[in-house]
């Protein structure tokens, strides 16, 4: 799943180290990416951890996996 993000700076420190995409930073230091999670276990592990300190902004199914 491609799936855009916003995390809460309290992380950014685990966002860089993390993230290896484009990560752009807004005035109240909030981070926003994009990244490709595979639709399976990985990406329930990722929203869980992240559930905190981040938010889906929008996110799309690749039609064409598995």
């Amino acid at each position: 799943m491609h799936i855009k993000v916003k995390f809460d700076r309290k992380v950014a420190f685990r966002v860089y180290d993390e993230l290896n995409g484009e990560i752009i930073e807004d005035s109240d230091g909030n981070l926003y990416t994009e990244i490709e999670v595979p639709n399976d276990y990985n990406l329930y592990n990722y929203i869980f951890f992240f559930r905190r300190w981040g938010r889906s902004i929008r996110a799309k199914r690749d039609t064409n996996a598995d």
